[in-house]
């Protein structure tokens, strides 16, 4: 397999990025933000394709994410409730404050 570099400067790789979390949250994900008595507790990107072999990503307040089943496990629990995220910008927007690490679950 042949590899390339191609050094490119560091707005096209600000534009790049931008083009790259576009598709991410158009077309690979949608995102969920899971609240506690009403607090954010944490972010949870499910993915549109039912044959990925990823099916959720749980993003915790340092922005890290890793697969989980969190949706599934609090939809059951009087405390906690669910809310669809919309738009552009919204793990950004999710990743600005107010979501804690999701603790022990």
């Amino acid at each position: 397999m042949r590899q390339e570099y191609v050094a490119i400067s560091a707005a096209e790789a600000a534009k790049l990025k931008q083009r790259i979390n576009e598709v991410w949250e158009r077309e690979l994900l949608r995102h969920f933000v899971v609240k506690i008595n009403g607090a954010p507790f944490s972010v949870v990107g499910l993915s549109r394709n039912p044959n990925s072999s990823v099916q959720q990503l749980i993003f915790d307040s340092t922005g890290a994410f890793e697969p989980g089943d969190l949706l599934s496990r609090v939809r059951d629990e009087l405390r906690c409730s669910v809310e669809e995220l919309t738009g552009l910008g919204t793990r950004a927007r999710c990743s600005g404050g107010g979501v804690k690490s999701r603790g022990g679950w």
